[in-house]
C-alpha cells in the first residue's frame, strides 16, 4: 500500500630568465573570476534548496523532545504520526514492536515519533493527553487524534486516508498551531531558570545567596527602568503643554 520514494582549474604562469619581465594580463584574470561566479551562485543556490526541503523519514522511530520538537516538526508538509507513551505503561510496552514496524513501512513517507512524558513533561502537556499511549498525527499545521485499534492494519488504514474523517484538534490544543508553540514556549520558562539555576550553582559554584540577589535584581532594575521612562515621558509632555504662549500683536487704532 504504502511505496518508498525514495574544484577550480587553475592557471600557471612560465617565468623567463634574462631581461624579460613577467607581465600580468588583468583581462584574463577578469575573465576567470567572471566564470566563477555563476558557479558560486549555482552551488549558493542548490545548498539553500537542500537546506529548505524537509528531510524524508529515516524508517527509525525518532524520539521527539522538548527541545527538538518545534524544529523537527516546524514543517507538517511531511506528515508526523506521534505517540506519546509512558515507560511504566504496560499498553505502551506492547506498542514498540508495531511502532518501529510502522517506522520501517512508512520510510520516505511519514515521520514515526515517540514522546516520553516523564523526561518530557512540558511536551506531553502541550498533546493534552489524557491516557497512554496517545496517538496524534500531525499534518498541515492541523492535529488529530487516532483513536482506533492500534494495529498495524488498523494505523496503516488510518494513514492512507481515513485521517480525513477525523475532526482536527482546536486550534489551542495543538502543539504544531502557532498558539500551541507559544504556549510551548512559556511553559518551558520554567523549566529553563531551573536549569539555568542548577548549571549556576553545581558548574559555576556561585551561592545560593548571590544567586537570589541576581534573580531578584532583575524585577527591581525593570521597576526603576520604568519608572525613570514614565517620568520622562510625562514631564516632557507636561512641559509640552505648559508652553507659553507667544504675544499677539494688535494693530493700533489710528
Amino acid at each position: 500500500m504504502f511505496k518508498g520514494t525514495s574544484g577550480c582549474r587553475s592557471g600557471s604562469q612560465r617565468a623567463y630568465s634574462g631581461t624579460k619581465a613577467i607581465m600580468h594580463v588583468p583581462g584574463r584574470a577578469i575573465t576567470h573570476r567572471s566564470r566563477l561566479v555563476p558557479v558560486l551562485l549555482l552551488a549558493l543556490a542548490l545548498a539553500v534548496n537542500t537546506a529548505a526541503e524537509p528531510s524524508l523519514p529515516s524508517g527509525e522511530v525518532v524520539k521527539l523532545t522538548d527541545d527538538n520538537f518545534d524544529e523537527l516538526t516546524a514543517d507538517t508538509s511531511v506528515p508526523w504520526f506521534v505517540a506519546v507513551t509512558a515507560p511504566w505503561c504496560t499498553h505502551c510496552q506492547e506498542l514498540k514492536p508495531t511502532w518501529r514496524n510502522l517506522a520501517a513501512q512508512l520510510k520516505g513517507q511519514i515521520h514515526v515519533g515517540e514522546v516520553d512524558s516523564t523526561t518530557d513533561p512540558v511536551l506531553q502537556s502541550r498533546f493534552h493527553v489524557e491516557g497512554y499511549p496517545s496517538l496524534y498525527y500531525l499534518r498541515d499545521g492541523e492535529t488529530r487524534s487516532y483513536m482506533s485499534a492500534r494495529t498495524l492494519q488498523h494505523m496503516e488504514h488510518f494513514l492512507d486516508g481515513g485521517w480525513k474523517a477525523v475532526k482536527p484538534v482546536a486550534a489551542l490544543k495543538s502543539p504544531i498551531s502557532q498558539q500551541g508553540r507559544i504556549l510551548g514556549q512559556l511553559r518551558m520558562v520554567p523549566y529553563n531558570v531551573r536549569a539555568y539555576y542548577k548549571y549556576l550553582h553545581n558548574e559555576k559554584k556561585y551561592s545560593v545567596l548571590t544567586l537570589l540577589a541576581a534573580f531578584l535584581s532583575v524585577p527591581v532594575l525593570f521597576g526603576l527602568l520604568s519608572i525613570c521612562a514614565l517620568d520622562a515621558f510625562f514631564t516632557r509632555a507636561a512641559r509640552q503643554g505648559h508652553r507659553p504662549l507667544a504675544p499677539t500683536h494688535h494693530p493700533h487704532a489710528h
